[in-house]
């Protein structure tokens, strides 16, 4: 069973997004509120907040849901989305690590919410799960795709880009419940323009000098090119990796090497703590809060070199990089150049000082 989150915990404002406008609270509330209203005032037009329970070892689950304009609802299974800094999500995956019958409990809620409410459209529709209650609660229902979407994609093989369109004309649904079947695993990481120093995530930004995307076994999604600048103005996403195999395991072997051969330099980006995440961070301890530790945090440190924004620095890094790999531009290195620029290039993928 599904219930709203009622008790005492957190306080959330109904404008502004989840990131800087939801603050967990001890009893009594009433400072917490006073704070987050005046907040409110002066950046919204509301100062409206809501009182929920505050679940601090949660997952994040959501499932993919599709309505139709004869009244009929189906879902696309669930995606787990646990791993979030400053509740953004930085890493999803599907299947989640639930049991059947709380993964039969979360569609079928979801389903019974859209058909409740005659949804049509592409929509998520959010929970989080109490791991110590073994509780599942209502978040919200978001009638449009999901950054993560693609997760979705690849275990489904349902384009839903295209039935997003498709229904906005009106269509039918062109398949059944039964129709709809999962294969596989896929995972997504999100690569930003950021790091982890000092206890916390930091934003990055500067002139993408140079950038050489993963090759196989991934999907890439991004629109950034050599000569872009990543603002401090403007949501600081680089890419998008997904990758789907047979296993669970396959997957994330593949996202390692998808990690592993991510370049870009001229801005530092959050490459070095997914790869960690998911070699040295235990599953059974993913939850929405886990990145907002700081201990957690020391963890993930970004390597010196990956958080180097010095412009003048920054293109040493890209030359070397160039240099190091001769081919890309023609060049012929003598021995010693090439010594040298192979050992730069090895210190910056290891993090080791220079």
């Amino acid at each position: 069973m599904v219930r709203s989150c009622m008790c005492v915990g957190s306080v959330e404002g109904v404008c502004g997004c989840v990131d800087t406008n939801v603050r967990p609270c001890a009893q009594p509330p009433q400072k917490t509120i006073q704070s987050l209203r005046q907040e409110s005032a002066n950046l919204f037009t509301s100062n409206t907040v809501f009182i929920e329970k505050y679940v601090e070892n949660g997952r994040h689950l959501e499932v993919q849901i599709a309505g139709d304009c004869c009244g009929r609802v189906v879902h696309f299974y669930e995606r787990d989305c646990s791993l979030q800094r400053r509740h953004q999500k930085i890493l999803e995956q599907s299947p989640a690590p639930i049991s059947q019958h709380l993964r039969a409990d979360l569609c079928s809620s979801a389903v019974r919410i859209g058909l409740e409410c005659n949804f049509q459209g592409l929509g998520t529709v959010e929970f989080l799960y109490d791991q110590d209650q073994k509780q599942l609660y209502f978040l919200e229902i978001n009638p449009r795709l999901q950054v993560e979407h693609g997760v979705t994609e690849l275990v489904t093989g349902v384009d839903l880009v295209s039935l997003q369109l498709q229904l906005a004309t009106g269509a039918p649904l062109p398949f059944t419940q039964n129709d709809i079947r999962t294969h596989g695993h896929a995972i997504e990481c999100r690569v930003y323009a950021e790091t982890v120093r000092d206890g916390g995530w930091q934003s990055e930004y500067g002139k993408v000098l140079w950038a050489r995307w993963p090759a196989t076994c991934v999907r890439i999604d991004t629109s950034v090119q050599v000569g872009d600048t990543i603002s401090p103005h403007y949501d600081n996403l680089v890419a998008k990796l997904l990758t789907h195999a047979p296993t669970k395991q396959l997957c994330v072997t593949n996202m390692l090497q998808a990690l592993n051969s991510f370049h870009l330099f001229g801005c530092a980006t959050s490459v070095a703590p997914l790869h960690t995440l998911l070699t040295d961070v235990p599953e059974a301890t993913w939850n929405t809060s886990l990145l907002d530790s700081k201990a957690v945090c020391g963890a993930l440190q970004s390597p010196l070199c990956s958080v180097v924004s010095n412009a003048g620095a920054s293109m040493l890094l890209a030359a070397c990089a160039i240099l190091y790999d001769g081919s890309y531009l023609g060049f012929q290195l003598n021995s010693s150049s090439s010594h040298v620029c192979t050992h730069i290039h090895k210190l910056y993928r290891t993090g080791n000082e220079l």
